[in-house]
């Protein structure tokens, strides 16, 4: 096997024993952090075929609100100083519960933590974000 970054992920999108172990591990992993209400919920494995580079993706719960990365930068100066707090707060209590199961996510970063807009009609909207995990 060549040292090649390409050839490695080529190699990782064909469908392989290491392969399938990853993806059962992944969503062992889910399933152990599941139920925590900032990690988003895992439906399903699907592959994605772009020209015949077949790849195994999660099908994840829906946000609405994008990355966090792409919600803070279009929403920054409308957020109040507790709205702020509180995507903190619960970006906080998902890595803890990560932790408290001795999981590390190893890639956390403002691009893989979704949100999910909650609207509630006599308060208005509602931000709550997930952790990809």
């Amino acid at each position: 096997m060549s040292d090649n970054i390409e050839d490695s992920n080529e190699s990782f999108f064909n469908f392989n024993d290491t392969i399938t172990k990853e993806l059962v591990h992944e969503l062992k992993l889910h399933r152990v952090v599941g139920f925590h209400e900032n990690i988003l919920h895992v439906y399903g494995v699907t592959t994605y075929d772009e020209d015949r580079n077949d790849q195994y993706l999660f099908v994840l719960e829906y946000a609405d609100g994008g990355t966090l990365q792409n919600y803070l930068k279009e929403n920054f100066l409308d957020l109040t100083w507790s709205d702020k707090l509180n995507l903190a707060l619960q970006l906080s209590y998902a890595v803890s519960c990560l932790h408290d199961e001795e999981i590390i996510h190893l890639d956390l970063h403002s691009k893989n933590i979704m949100i999910i807009l909650i609207y509630i009609p006599s308060v208005g909207i509602v931000n709550q974000f997930f952790v990809q995990q």
